[in-house]
Parts: structure tokens; C-alpha cells; sequence
């Protein structure tokens, strides 16, 4: 983390409180994501710079552990979790000020793990097992300690990046590809082309392998972790697989019965019959006619019409005149 780098307040920066919830973090975070996203914005620098800082916050207020660390440490919690430094005074173990590790000492540092690691800028780091170990590994002593210092490390792994990509309900019913750019941590950019799975729901985390940060010096390189937030457009709503859409009749097609038109999300409207008496408020079901459903091939959910009866305004003497008659009828 560059020290000089000014603090950020990631609750500000998303608008919540440092008690909220993880819904309500959640909730704030797809708001202005939505909001200050490039795609919503082509061309607006400052709509792009608060999108990453949205970003950077959702990542660590999202995640309990780094969360605990950034409320613990402030703008320090990064190289904390990495280990750049042991908070506290006295080193490991007990060992204080004038031994290795200790404020004020030189040569090495003290992990939790049990056993010497891996040469670092001031000597040797070492894991607190115990002051026997401590010993044998500063003076030569133990072919087990040896042995244990020369097992190999697993390969390590780059950090994921987190992004987001905004589809069409349209899109997400039929399925879409999508090209985005993402900006490594080294400023680097590069264009991938995400498929966007039929029936996704908004909210739905995509992973791309390895397509996260590079790890400098080899290891496999992170993942990239994208969040699909779905914009309901078209006049329709939607309910898990289940879409709803509003249908205006006025007051004599509800009391006589018409065929009106209705809007699908797969192919042109469809000519629909509402019977005499139908009701404000009642719904009508077109099975089949709703979302795909993820995992279950063919399958789909249901639509829903549901019916609102407009209320004439600025009537006419005559038309006042007939619903009234109307009326002593009914």
C-alpha cells in the first residue's frame, strides 16, 4: 500500500453507517453502481473514478474478514493482511525490545505458523513454534528444522478483481455477450468478452479463471469476479423465474370484455382475451411465458397480466349524463 496514499473512508464513500448491515451495504453498493457505472456514463471521468471507489469499498465492507482488519487498522489494514508488519509491541512470543523482531531489533521477523520460512530484505523471517525452534534455526542446530525449511511452497495466487457488467432483462432472457474492459492493478487494461447466461438474475456473481491480477515474479494469476446487475426494462417486473406486466382497460372493456395486445420478453405481443367482469387488480396467467430457469433445460416460468381499469377524467355533459343512467341501472 503506498503510505502516501490519502485515506479512504469506505462507509462514507457508499453512504452507510459503520454499523450497517451486510444488506444494507449491499444495497447501497448496487445503487450507486448502478448509478456511476461506465456504461451508464460512456466518457465521464468523474462518474468513473467514484464507480472504482464504490468498488474498492463494496470489497472490503463485503467481506467479513477484510471488513474486521479496515475497522481494526484504518488505511494500514491492507498491509497488515498481507503481512508487511506485526502490529504491537514485543514482537512474538514475548520477545521485546533488543531481540530479533522486537521494536528495536534487527535480522528478523515473527510469524504464527511454527517454523523458519523464507529470506526476506533483513535476514531471515521466522514462524513462532517455540524457543527451541527459535534457537536450532538461528544456530545451526536440527536436521528436522532443515528439512522443514526446504519444503517447497505452493504456487502462489494473484488477487481477484471485482467488477460488474449491467444487462438488459431482455438480455438476461435470451442470453447476450458482452465486451468489457478491466483495469488490472499495474494500470494495465484489457478487453474480455463475458457470455451472459440465459436466466441470469441480478445479483449473480460470474467468475472468469485467471483473468484476475498477475502475481509478479510467477504463480497463478487471480480471478475476475463479475456481479450482474439486471435493469428491469420494458414495463415488466420480475419475481424470480415469474414476470408480471401491467394491462390498462377502460371501464367498458372491463364490464364487456375486449382483446387487447400484451408484450412478451420471446417474439412479438400476443393478443390476449379478457373476459366480461373482469376486475381491477385480477391477473391473468400466460404459463411458460416467463424466464428461462437456470439448470433446468426448456424450462421456463410463468407471466402474469394483471389488470387496471382507468377512471375517465374531464367528462362530457352527455357522458355524465349516460353514467348516470348507468348507475341507477346497476
Amino acid at each position: 500500500m503506498n503510505l502516501n496514499q490519502p485515506y479512504k473512508d469506505y462507509y462514507a464513500i457508499l453512504g452507510v453507517k459503520k454499523d450497517a448491515t451486510a444488506k444494507e451495504i449491499k444495497a447501497a453498493y448496487r445503487r450507486l453502481a448502478r448509478k456511476y457505472h461506465p456504461d451508464v456514463n460512456p466518457g465521464d471521468k468523474s462518474a468513473e473514478d467514484k464507480f472504482k471507489d464504490v468498488s474498492e469499498a463494496n470489497d472490503v465492507l463485503s467481506d467479513a474478514d477484510k471488513r474486521q482488519k479496515y475497522d481494526m487498522y484504518g488505511d494500514q489494514w491492507k498491509r497488515i493482511s498481507e503481512g508487511g508488519f506485526q502490529p504491537g509491541a514485543g514482537g512474538y512470543g514475548g520477545f521485546g525490545q533488543g531481540y530479533p523482531g522486537g521494536p528495536g531489533g534487527r535480522g528478523y521477523t515473527y510469524t504464527s505458523t511454527g517454523f523458519p520460512d523464507q529470506e526476506s530484505d533483513e535476514g531471515y523471517r521466522f514462524t513462532g513454534g517455540g524457543l527451541g525452534d527459535l534457537l536450532s534455526s538461528l544456530f545451526g542446530g536440527g536436521q528436522q528444522s532443515q528439512e522443514r525449511t526446504a519444503r517447497p511452497r505452493p504456487p502462489r495466487k494473484g488477487a481477484d478483481i471485482q467488477g460488474e457488467v449491467i444487462v438488459s432483462l431482455k438480455e438476461a432472457f435470451a442470453g447476450a455477450e458482452r465486451k468489457i474492459t478491466v483495469t488490472l492493478p499495474n494500470s494495465e487494461k484489457k478487453t474480455l468478452t463475458v457470455t451472459i447466461p440465459r436466466g441470469v438474475a441480478d445479483g449473480t456473481k460470474l467468475r472468469l479463471a485467471k483473468q484476475g491480477a498477475e502475481v509478479p515474479g510467477g504463480g497463478h494469476p487471480g480471478d475476475l469476479i463479475l456481479t450482474v446487475l439486471v435493469s428491469n426494462t420494458g414495463g415488466f417486473e420480475r419475481k424470480g423465474d415469474d414476470l408480471y406486466v401491467d394491462v390498462s382497460l377502460t371501464f367498458p372493456e372491463a364490464a364487456l370484455g375486449v382483446e387487447k395486445k400484451v408484450p412478451l420478453l420471446a417474439g412479438d405481443p400476443q393478443t390476449l382475451p379478457f373476459p366480461p367482469g373482469v376486475q381491477p387488480g385480477q391477473s391473468l396467467r400466460l404459463k411458460g411465458q416467463g424466464m428461462p430457469i437456470r439448470g433446468q433445460s426448456g424450462k421456463f416460468g410463468d407471466m402474469y397480466v394483471r389488470v387496471k381499469v382507468a377512471v375517465p377524467r374531464n367528462l362530457t355533459d352527455r357522458q355524465r349524463e349516460l353514467i348516470g343512467e348507468l348507475k341507477k341501472i346497476l
